[in-house]
């Protein structure tokens, strides 16, 4: 992205979150949003803002949490607030202050051909492994910081690789 910012790419395939980090830039070319050609009639829309929920967390109060999150009015608010399409096909977003506007025909096609899926699969599992390590850290008398860390980098290493 910031290749593109700084004028050294013209061209660039990435989420359309990234047009609020294009208008943090203040670049002074045109900017403009298109899909990337395909041969199946269907697209996949990543989301990479995962929440996870701890086993030892209190369950009423995460579903309580996830319940609020997912409220159309929530899922709007955080849409506009990363200038992403919402992944429930039933709440509008509103674009009006957005400095490069996304035609709703591009939305809509986004929304009734898009597949919702995850592309951090592997960070409760990364976010687990740095939980782990910190408690032992933490908990030790005297903890070995060296076999911390290297058990820590394992794990990272495997939730990458098997995700």
């Amino acid at each position: 992205t910031n290749k593109f910012i700084d004028g050294e790419i013209a061209m660039m395939i990435n989420n359309l979150s990234a047009l609020s980090v294009i208008k943090a830039g203040n670049v002074d070319f045109e900017v403009g949003v298109a899909a990337v050609p395909y041969e199946k009639k269907e697209n996949y829309m990543f989301h990479g803002k995962n929440i996870g929920i701890s086993i030892t967390a209190d369950y009423e109060a995460s579903i309580g949490f996830l319940d609020y999150i997912t409220q159309k009015k929530i899922v709007r608010q955080v849409a506009e607030a990363t200038e992403s399409i919402p992944v429930q096909v039933d709440v509008e977003y509103n674009f009006e202050d957005d400095r490069y506007v996304i035609s709703r025909e591009f939305i809509q096609k986004q929304k009734e051909h898009g597949i919702a899926r995850s592309s951090l699969n592997s960070w409760f599992d990364i976010s687990a492994a740095i939980a782990d390590g910190i408690y032992q850290l933490l908990s030790e008398t005297n903890p070995s910081l060296r076999t911390i860390a290297d058990t820590m980098q394992d794990k990272v290493r495997v939730a990458i690789i098997e995700n």
